[in-house]
C-alpha cells in the first residue's frame, strides 16, 4: 500500500473558539521532515497561516500503521497552538 500523507481539512478543536486545519505541503527526504502548511481559526475564520514541521523519524520504515496520522495531528496540533512555525521553511511555490 502506499502512503499519502494525510490532510487535516477538517477543523480541529482546540477550544470553544479556535480550532485549525493542516494541507500537506512537503517531504524532505534527506531529514525525513515533513511540511505543512497550518491555519488558525477564530468562530470558523482564518487568522493566521504557518508552517509546521513534523517529524517522520519516528515511524521507520512503515508508516502504513494506524498510529501515523494519529501521531502526526498532535505533532501538529502542539505546535498550532503556540501560533507559531516551528521552522524556517516557507513552503513550496504552490502553497
Amino acid at each position: 500500500m502506499a502512503f499519502e500523507f494525510p490532510q487535516f481539512q477538517d477543523p480541529v478543536v482546540i477550544n470553544e473558539d479556535w480550532s485549525w486545519t493542516a494541507v500537506f505541503d512537503s517531504y524532505n527526504q534527506r531529514t525525513d521532515d515533513v511540511y505543512y502548511r497550518a491555519s488558525l481559526h477564530r468562530a470558523g475564520r482564518r487568522v493566521i497561516s504557518f508552517m509546521v514541521q513534523g517529524d517522520m523519524l519516528r515511524f521507520g520504515d512503515d508508516w502504513t500503521g494506524a498510529g501515523v496520522t494519529d501521531d502526526l495531528e498532535r505533532q501538529i496540533h502542539e505546535v498550532v497552538v503556540t501560533g507559531r512555525s516551528n521552522t524556517a521553511y516557507r513552503g513550496t511555490a504552490r502553497s
